[in-house]
């Protein structure tokens, strides 16, 4: 079930990247067909996650596909979708198997992006990556190293150039997961593992709200509001084994379900959720019958549409955040007061606060010009680190719309580690940017000591800033200096202190030297102290080991049976005496010799 989570959440990144989008979008998917997919993916259920991803991709956007391996092949061509694409696509998607050998992300990248170019305003350009596995290309792991940072070096600033999102899954634990998040994080894009398949869906879910301007209806009891400049409206239901069969009730008191449902509703229908698109909905107010759930949505495709200024996903702690909002018809900002006396506009920050903001259009409170059509409003109490979600509402007595952001603060602008080398008594201290905080090129960093001397740590490849601390410095306090620019252009200077390690000093054990002194001494006195002593030692073990001898025979005579020898003499010599009689009396028994007998033959 956790593959086809994913495969539907891949599939509902699609959709969600072109639910009311300006731009239109260029979605580029990659599928790992190695042959570890037979153990990471036993049912093939990349086949199904690609048709749904195929059946919801709107047709204003372009979509292809490609499989890699050791090679990389185009699966289906990148086309702008239309009916035939998509019953093309359909067919085409069985071909994905599990026999393939190696793992070549760095081609399959350059291959699919190959035709891409510089970044085009007209499209929003988003690349899937689904892998269960490190870079594989050859044998020599020299090469795949090299690969690997061609990668970094090479492909990941052409990405960033060309305005291209990398959405990574990492499809099990061995996959390269520190490159895959890499190309997320420095992309914008979103990476996620599938150890955490749990939580899964719904991580997925924020993503979808924090990279998109998706308009939503607020579904509140299971039930919603359906006005008339909705076209289309699509429900996302989760469930699980215990929740009730999926059913949804128009404003006629109709009910539909996946098995009895009219022609204009398409019904997608899986084991944890319902997907429902419902073209041209009645107005009026709709039931929804299934199992309550917080994440549950409803989005829509109308003419009727909440906007809000950018809103930064990722915060330091201390950040104020500045709301602007807004309604459009027809993609014109609506300024007529006589509607917009009507309609609400409230701000909630889950986890911030507990009662709404309001914003207001009155030219006041950091409002810039009052009963303009922008409503404003701002957060100042941004301190906790963590993850919390905004919600801003705009409801009036005949339609409502919600859009809903993400956000997460951070409690400073760089994570930092230092790394021990005891062998050395040294250290070295590297830096990583809070993803999204910077603007790009514009970080540095260095590293202050006590004696006012600095060291500026350099970005190596895998994008660390790090500098190598001198040995003088152990023990000491250190400050670590970071200037830049926000995205939204703001200059940050922060200086944050730490402490280096101290490492024990080295013992060296002295080996004492005993020094004989120098004694002067006579001939007689040498033959006296030194030769007769030595003579007598060697006499003396010559005569103990001649007593040794002589001990050892005694105890060797001490220890013969005698009584056993004398037995063992008599019975040989009478065995003796007995062979002697036997040869005498055979020689008594001999015949004589008959000549006669002789002669008598000879002559026959």
């Amino acid at each position: 079930m956790t593959l086809l989570k994913i495969s539907f959440f891949v599939s509902l990144l699609a959709m969600a990247f072109n639910l009311n989008a300006e731009a239109k979008t260029d979605l580029r998917v990659l599928i790992d067909v190695s042959g570890s997919m037979k153990k990471n993916d036993p049912n093939n259920l990349r086949v199904s996650a690609l048709r749904l991803l195929i059946g919801i991709v709107p047709k204003s956007s372009k979509t292809g596909v490609w499989m890699f391996e050791k090679s990389t092949s185009q699966l289906i061509p990148q086309q702008n979708v239309t009916n035939a694409w998509k019953q093309q696509a359909r067919r085409l998607a069985g071909k994905i198997h599990s026999r393939g050998q190696r793992t070549d992300i760095e081609t399959a990248i350059r291959q699919v992006i190959a035709n891409w170019g510089d970044a085009n305003k007209n499209y929003n350009r988003h690349l899937i990556l689904l892998s269960d596995g490190m870079i594989d290309v050859a044998k020599d792991p020299r090469k795949n190293l090299e690969s690997r940072q061609k990668i970094i070096s090479q492909l990941l600033p052409k990405l960033k150039h060309n305005g291209i999102k990398v959405h990574s899954i990492a499809l099990s634990k061995h996959a390269d997961h520190k490159l895959l998040k890499l190309l997320s994080r420095e992309t914008k894009g979103w990476y996620e593992a599938v150890n955490n398949s749990k939580r899964l869906h719904r991580t997925f879910l924020t993503l979808f709200e924090n990279t998109t301007k998706t308009d939503k209806v607020p579904l509140k009891n299971n039930r919603f509001q359906i006005d008339k400049s909705i076209s289309d409206m699509t429900l996302l239901v989760f469930k699980d084994k215990t929740s009730p069969r999926t059913m949804l009730i128009n404003p006629d008191n109709k009910k539909w379900s996946y098995k009895n449902r009219p022609e204009k509703v398409k019904w997608f229908s899986e084991n944890n959720y319902d997907l429902i698109t419902v073209r041209k909905p009645k107005s009026g107010s709709w039931q929804l019958h299934a199992k309550l759930d917080a994440d549950n949505r409803v989005m829509v495709i109308t003419n009727l549409k909440l906007k809000t200024t950018d809103i930064a996903q990722h915060l330091l702690a201390g950040d104020i955040i500045k709301i602007n909002t807004w309604l459009e018809q027809k993609d014109k900002k609506i300024s007529t007061q006589n509607f917009l006396k009507l309609v609400g506009f409230k701000l909630h920050a889950d986890g911030l606060s507990k009662t709404p903001n309001i914003l207001h259009d009155d030219g006041l409170r950091g409002d810039r010009q009052g009963k303009d059509g922008i409503y404003h409003a701002r957060l100042s109490n941004l301190i906790k680190p963590g993850a919390y979600t905004l919600t801003i509402t705009a409801k009036s007595p005949t339609f409502e719309r919600i859009l809903v952001k993400n956000i997460r603060i951070h409690a400073d602008p760089v994570k930092v580690r230092i790394l021990e080398i005891h062998s050395a008594s040294q250290s070295i201290l590297q830096a990583v940017s809070t993803p999204g905080l910077f603007k790009q090129y514009s970080l540095k960093m260095k590293l202050i000591f006590s004696d006012k001397h600095s060291l500026a740590l350099k970005k190596n490849h895998l994008d660390i800033y790090e500098v190598s601390i001198p040995t003088k410095y152990n023990g000491q306090t250190c400050f670590l200096e970071v200037i830049g620019h926000r995205a939204n252009q703001s200059p940050v200077v922060e200086r944050l202190s730490y402490v280096l390690p101290k490492y024990k000093k080295k013992v060296i054990k002295k080996i004492k030297k005993t020094v004989k002194p120098i004694i002067k001494t006579t001939p007689k006195e040498i033959k006296e102290k030194v030769i007769e002593p030595k003579i007598e030692k060697v006499v003396e073990k010559v005569n103990k080991k001649k007593r040794r001898k002589k001990k050892k025979s005694k105890r060797m005579i001490a220890k013969v049976n005698w009584g056993t020898v004398t037995i063992g003499v008599i019975v040989a010599n009478i065995f003796l005496i007995g062979l002697g009689v036997f040869f005498f009396l055979r020689s008594k028994r001999k015949p004589k010799l008959n000549t006669a007998d002789i002669d008598m033959d000879n002559g026959g």
